[in-house]
């Protein structure tokens, strides 16, 4: 249950793994932590691990809060949706909310270790595929192109931002204040309108 969704637990027990399952309504966001290569080059290898450790454990606590879904973390970036496992009709606002948190989580760290990481965050709201990848070592993996556009709109030259596409601007216009940002490229799919929160 740690590593899977509920509904995949049951068919993995069963001996099934060559399944997918489609997800409509999902948001996801991509986040970059910029500004670790610099910090660790100013620690020994056990410390950088253990700051690592404790800025996403901090994500991953807020993201409970909010009942967002940690998917994974590469390096230093950080994946999470939510509506993915639990269907929520507030889903946009939630992940907007734990985005929000996370930089003021960074802002702390920065704090408390004299340290300048900032965020880039990208949000999108769309539908995504999920399934089992390999074997011995497998893990629940998603694809498609909502996934492929809120890695692609995370980028900013600007620090701790907030980009997200128009399924969340239209869900959350009355809520946040946004700012119209220039159209992303995103390879094999077009120019996608952005936003910044």
């Amino acid at each position: 249950l740690n590593i899977l969704p509920p509904s995949a637990v049951e068919r993995v027990k069963g001996g099934e793994r060559d399944f997918a399952d489609s997800y409509v309504n999902v948001s996801l966001l991509y986040a970059e932590i910029e500004g670790f290569s610099d910090l660790l080059s100013e620690v020994t290898p056990e410390e950088s691990v253990s700051l690592l450790n404790e800025l996403i454990g901090g994500f991953d606590q807020s993201s409970e809060n909010f009942a967002v879904e940690k998917l994974k973390t590469v390096g230093t970036s950080y994946l999470a949706a939510c509506g993915l496992y639990v269907p929520r009709v507030d889903y946009a606002k939630r992940i907007v909310d734990f985005a929000v948190e996370m930089i003021e989580i960074t802002q702390r760290f920065n704090k408390a270790h004299n340290a300048n990481l900032s965020l880039d965050i990208g949000i999108h709201s769309g539908s995504v595929t999920g399934g089992i990848v390999g074997k011995s070592k497998f893990i629940y993996e998603l694809w498609g192109d909502s996934l492929k556009i809120a890695y692609a709109i995370h980028s900013s030259p600007d620090d701790d931002v907030i980009q997200v596409t128009e399924p969340i601007y239209q869900a959350l216009d009355n809520i946040y204040a946004f700012k119209k940002m220039e159209d992303k490229l995103v390879k094999g799919i077009g120019n996608i309108a952005i936003w910044q929160v």
